[in-house]
């Protein structure tokens, strides 16, 4: 499995589809950013590398680390006693 590869896609369909259909550029391009998130939550708090498909990419790199710091805010939120009371309300660290 290649991490990235279909973000990449994604952004290159994006890229080539702008001059005729500027909604479905953008709509492609918002679907790579959320295939960059998905892989930034699955993948990115077991390295701290950003995969090599998005090297000068912003928008991929952005969702990257968008998924991975929400991956690790939720592993944190699942170890933390505060977050699993009985009352089901986060702490104040992370609420």
């Amino acid at each position: 499995m290649l991490i990235g590869l279909n973000a990449r896609c994604l952004l290159a369909m994006s890229r080539v589809i702008e001059p005729f259909d500027k909604t479905k550029s953008e709509d492609l391009l918002f679907d790579a950013y959320e295939a960059a998130r998905s892989d930034g939550y699955t993948f990115g708090p077991q390295t701290s590398n950003v995969p090599a498909m998005f090297v000068g990419e912003e928008d991929l790199v952005s969702g990257w680390f968008s998924g991975s710091s929400t991956a690790i805010e939720l592993a944190e939120m699942w170890e933390c006693a505060g977050c699993n009371n009985a009352h089901g309300n986060p702490c104040y660290t992370h609420g």
